[in-house]
């Protein structure tokens, strides 16, 4: 997986091998599925796709902005959605 931080540190995403997932920080969410459409086409939703890769991706994303040491991290931001190791 890789980060991906936005403009202004406003937007926060993850790449995986599938996925791609993103949240501002508003906490609109945007997610795509790379496999099955692959130019990005048909916005998702982390319901939409298997409970394990939504957590997969939800823990990469903290473990990632932990790493970085990124102000969300710190602040904690959408702590009922990102699972912040402690």
């Amino acid at each position: 997986s890789a980060l991906f931080l936005g403009f202004s540190n406003r937007i926060k995403g993850l790449r995986t091998d599938r996925y791609s997932f993103q949240i501002d920080d508003d906490g609109t969410q945007v997610l795509f599925d790379n496999e099955t459409d692959p130019y990005q086409l048909t916005e998702r939703t982390l319901s939409d796709i298997p409970k394990a890769d939504a957590d997969f991706i939800l823990s990469e994303l903290a473990n990632w902005l932990q790493t970085s040491q990124d102000p969300w991290y710190i602040d904690r931001r959408f702590a009922d959605l990102i699972p912040y190791p402690a």
